[in-house]
């Protein structure tokens, strides 16, 4: 008989372990101290389920995370890019929250002050894509794959440090922020060659 581990509270989340009617681990999630059904997710699905959230909610995505590898015992690499995903880009929003007072990036250009919100979603969508992308399509998807659970382990600081980046983690954001700023002026300024919305 397996046993159900216990209730879990994190602020205004309450999180109750159990299992679905087909037998497989399972977590439901209650908002405004257990008075609002959120959502029951498969243990197995957690890190789906984060990454498609519009909106982060750092403790109760933490503790979702926390249960998922405590109880998922073999992920796929699949599920370890998700997580490491998330955890990096997590990160980065708390590094610049520390540096700017909440989650922005800014840039300056020709004296003028940018400034862009980081939503998750897009931002994983992004990461994703330049990063994890970029090692995929050099390395195959094998060693792709391998390699970018590499770099995100060695981007985010260690736990027991006060930082949330390493010094090769801060780079790459700085340069995946140039990205984003490059982007924005190519769609402000109607740069975008008509071949790239296909």
């Amino acid at each position: 008989m397996k046993i159900i581990p216990e209730t879990i509270y994190a602020g205004e989340f309450i999180l109750a372990p159990g299992v679905s009617d087909d037998g497989l681990p399972d977590i439901s999630i209650h908002s405004q101290h257990g008075k609002v059904f959120v959502a029951t997710i498969l243990t197995k699905d957690i890190p789906k389920w984060i990454n498609e959230q519009e909106k982060s909610t750092g403790l109760l995505d933490a503790e979702l995370m926390a249960f998922w590898v405590g109880h998922m015992g073999n992920p796929s690499a699949d599920d370890m890019l998700l997580f490491w995903r998330w955890r990096f880009v997590e990160c980065w929003r708390h590094y610049q929250t520390e540096k700017e007072g909440r989650p922005v990036f800014t840039h300056e250009a020709n004296g003028t002050l940018h400034v862009l919100p980081m939503y998750p979603r897009a931002m994983r969508f992004a990461v994703a894509s330049h990063l994890e992308g970029a090692m995929i399509e050099h390395l195959g998807a094998e060693e792709g794959i391998k390699a970018a659970l590499t770099m995100y382990a060695h981007m985010v600081a260690p736990p027991n440090t006060d930082q949330w980046l390493t010094t090769m983690g801060i780079e790459a954001t700085e340069r995946l922020k140039l990205v984003f700023f490059e982007a924005v002026d190519h769609l402000a300024n109607g740069t975008f060659e008509a071949e790239a919305f296909h």
